[in-house]
């Protein structure tokens, strides 16, 4: 049974401040200093270490951009990764759920540069096995000890599984029954809601 400490809930929940950290930290061993920010304006703030720029970067580093995303916008970090800078994820989720329904997350973008350009990015945050990682020693608690609660079969839990963590499917957002079947993914449990979740963590 997945164990785990409900009075510290980072040890369930995974916030955006360790994605931007492992980016910054990626981009300083990289030594990489002059960076393309893809990106809204509220997330570059945790980038200050680094210098944004318009011209020839060391890495393209792609996060939302939500409707901003467009032709012009993927051009240029297409050109700058095609001069040699290094693609840089911070999520490749495929999709989200908005109010008004299912819409488009980084992934997409991501990959049509990977395709356009033939490289491969190097992703941070889910559904990278790494971050999940850095995750768990951040919060000092062992795999065996957490458990990633989510509706993404895919982004929440491949990497989760592959760090040995447990995995709670909820049934509710953007669950959708045929990728899960089509996922090949096998989660340790699936539940219709997150009040379902509590009595599964023993103590």
């Amino acid at each position: 049974m997945v164990r785990t400490m409900l009075e510290d809930v980072r040890a369930l929940l995974i916030d955006l401040d360790g994605v931007l950290g492992l980016a910054v930290g990626h981009c300083r061993e990289r030594g990489h200093h002059r960076v393309a920010l893809i990106m809204n304006q509220e997330v570059k703030r945790d980038f200050t270490e680094l210098e944004e720029t318009t011209g020839r970067a060391d890495a393209v580093i792609i996060g939302d951009l939500g409707s901003a995303f467009g032709y012009d916008v993927l051009n240029h970090a297409f050109r700058q990764v095609m001069d040699g800078a290094e693609l840089i994820a911070l999520q490749k989720n495929r999709y989200w759920m908005r109010a008004d329904g299912l819409s488009l997350d980084v992934g997409p973008f991501v990959a049509a540069i990977e395709f356009a350009t033939g490289r491969d990015a190097h992703v941070v945050g889910k559904p990278a096995r790494g971050f999940f990682e850095q995750v768990l020693v951040s919060v000092g608690v062992d795999a065996s000890a957490a458990a990633m609660v989510g509706d993404d079969i895919e982004s929440d839990f491949g990497g989760a599984l592959r760090a040995g963590l447990g995995a709670i499917l909820v049934r509710t957002g953007k669950y959708r029954e045929d990728r899960v079947r089509e996922s090949g993914v096998q989660p340790t449990r699936i539940v219709d809601s997150i009040a379902d979740v509590p009595p599964l963590l023993g103590s």
